[in-house]
Order: structure tokens, then sequence, then C-alpha cells
């Protein structure tokens, strides 16, 4: 078992060392993985990263990081068993990261080693807030974390355990009260904006009640692009200029549902 004691050399004792904290980024998708390399960069942290389970057992072998920040749904072996075998050989944090709000999903997470979960999409100072706590809670150098769980569980809406393909309902748009044409169901955004603002947008979309993220593609060069799921009607045109940072929203005519939303 290498422990942080061995694994985490500036953090042995009579060692002082000011070098950043260090986190393995694992994630599959080349859009999420800019995004969140962006964040943790911009907070001061070095970033190096995997594209699979098996990379990332390879570069634990080679380098020592802090913390990895690791995705469920890899291709190759997924993150539940990256992270069982993480455990074998180290105690290094880990803070697993899907984009599936299941509670089940979470204990399981919890049960094989993770020290934290975190739901995609997600406000950057989130991220940056988890990662920090994890770093610094106290390790019991024999790969055992010292962790303080709630008395009680949360409880959960049954409707997270739904698919997104039996959730999804296409119908004919209905005028509201103003005369806007009220959306519901599978909705496109194609958003543009910086990362930070792309990422705070998501995070406004997740709190309200009436929306489900289903996907969130991002890229470099083109923004990102979000799927929504509608659980009512919407007047969707008017609630998204409205949202703060929301510079124009256009509709785009095409056959589904697509507007382009424009950040300032």
């Amino acid at each position: 078992m290498v422990t942080s004691a061995t694994l985490h050399s500036p953090f042995q004792i009579g060692i002082a060392s000011t070098k950043s904290p260090c986190v393995l980024l694992v994630e599959d998708d080349a859009g999420v993985q800019y995004l969140e390399r962006v964040v943790l960069e911009e907070h001061g942290y070095q970033v190096r990263v995997a594209s699979s389970g098996e990379e990332a057992l390879e570069t634990l072998g080679e380098t020592a990081p802090d913390l990895i920040l690791l995705d469920v749904e890899l291709g190759g072996i997924d993150g539940f068993t990256t992270c069982q075998r993480i455990r074998q050989i180290s105690d290094v944090p880990i803070l697993m990261v899907t984009s599936k709000d299941s509670i089940g999903d979470r204990i399981w997470g919890l049960e094989v080693g993770a020290d934290d979960y975190l739901t995609k999409p997600f406000h950057p100072d989130e991220l940056a807030a988890r990662v920090k706590v994890s770093l610094r809670r106290p390790r019991l150098g024999n790969g055992e974390i010292e962790v303080t769980l709630p008395k009680t569980l949360p409880s959960f809406p049954e409707e997270l355990s739904i698919s997104p393909s039996t959730e999804i309902l296409e119908k004919s748009p209905e005028p509201n009260q103003e005369g806007e044409k009220a959306i519901e169901g599978l909705v496109y955004l194609e958003v543009n904006g910086a990362v930070r603002q792309m990422l705070s947008f998501a995070e406004g979309l997740r709190q309200d009640e009436r929306f489900r993220i289903l996907k969130l593609v991002a890229t470099p060069a083109k923004g990102a692009e979000i799927q929504l799921s509608l659980r009512e009607p919407v007047p969707l045109l008017d609630f998204l200029s409205d949202m703060p940072m929301v510079e124009q929203v256009e509709q785009i005519v095409t056959s589904e549902l697509r507007y382009a939303v424009e950040l300032s």
C-alpha cells in the first residue's frame, strides 16, 4: 500500500514545499477535460491529464498527484473500477465526477473509496472548493480516510432514477399568456462565452427544477452545446433572455428546437 506518507513527498514531515498541488484529471471527453483543466489552472493547481482509467493507473505509477479528479463514465474500465484499483495502491484523495445525479451512484462511489462526488454541470467555484476540501481532509496513512457522515441521507425525487429516453416528451408548443410559444420536451442550446460564464450559465439551468440537463459538450473553439429536457411548458426565449450574463438569444431554424445563446 502506497500511503500519503510515501506517495506525497511534499507533505512528508520536515519537508516544506511551496509547490502548487497537482491534480490528475481523468476524463475521456476532450471538451469537458478542457473546461475542468481551465478551472483548475485558474485556481493555481498543476494539472496532469489522463483520458482513460488505464492511463490514469499508469500515470499514478509514474508521478505523485495530490488529488485525482475522476470521471465515472469512462471508456474501457469505468470510474468505479478505476477508483477501486487506485485504492489498492494509494490513499490519494479522489473526487469523482459524473453527469448521473443518482443516490445509488453516489453511495457506490463512496463505497469503492472516493472522498467526494460532484455532479456535472457544476459551477467552477464549486469544483475549486471541493478540490480544496478534499486536499485538506485528514489522511490516516493506511488507505483509510477520516470522514464525517451526516446522520441522515438527503432525500431525492424518484424521477432521478428515470432514464433520459423515458423522460423526454415531444409536444407541440402552446402559446402562453404573453403570446410566446411555451416550449416543452427536448431543447438544444448553443452557448458561446468564456469558460466560467458557460459553466455558471449551465449551473443556473440546473438549479431550476423545470429543466434537466441531459448532456453538456464543450470545445475550445465552438463554446458549449447543452441538451435540455423541459419537464413543463416554459416560455424559453424570455427565460433565457432574462438570465444573468445573457446578451442575446436567437432561435435557430432547424428540425430541432435549437437556440443560440451569447454570453457577455
